[in-house]
C-alpha cells in the first residue's frame, strides 16, 4: 500500500468519525425529546473499502496513459436507525450511558487516526529532506 493510499484511507476514516460524532451528540442532545429515536452512522464494510482501493497504482510516464479514478471511501455512508435496547414511556430510545460511551470511544478513535496521520506527514517530510 502506498503512503498516499494510506493517507487517503486515514482521511476517510476521520471524516466518518467526525460524522458519527455529530450524530452521537445529536442523540445526547435529544435524550429528553419525546418520540426521538437514537441514530448511528453505518461503518463502511471492509469489502467496500477494498473495492475503493487500486491494487497497484498505474504510473503515468506518458501522457497517453490512462489515469485511475478512485471513489471516495467515505461516500455513501448513511445514517441509520439502531434497534433500541429499551424504549422509555415517552417513546424515546436514547440511553445516555451508551451514547456517552460511544461518543468517548469515537473521540479516542479520532485521536488515534489523526495521530497516525500526523506521523505519516512527518515521515514524508523527513523523506523529502524537510525539517519540522
Amino acid at each position: 500500500m502506498s503512503e498516499l493510499s494510506l493517507m487517503n484511507n486515514l482521511e476517510s476514516r476521520m471524516q466518518w468519525l467526525s460524522g458519527r460524532q455529530q450524530v452521537l451528540t445529536q442523540n445526547i442532545a435529544n435524550a429528553d425529546t419525546p418520540g426521538y429515536r437514537a441514530m448511528d452512522v453505518s461503518e463502511p464494510s471492509f469489502k467496500t473499502v477494498l473495492k475503493g482501493m487500486a491494487a497497484v497504482p498505474m504510473s503515468e510516464t506518458n501522457r497517453m496513459h490512462m489515469t485511475s479514478a478512485r471513489p471516495s471511501l467515505s461516500a455513501g455512508v448513511a445514517t441509520v436507525n439502531r434497534r433500541p435496547t429499551e424504549v422509555y414511556p415517552t417513546g424515546n430510545s436514547v440511553n445516555l450511558e451508551d451514547e456517552t460511551r460511544k461518543a468517548t470511544q469515537n473521540v479516542m478513535d479520532f485521536q488515534l487516526v489523526s495521530s497516525i496521520y500526523k506521523k505519516q506527514i512527518n515521515m514524508l517530510m523527513t523523506a523529502a529532506g524537510k525539517q519540522r
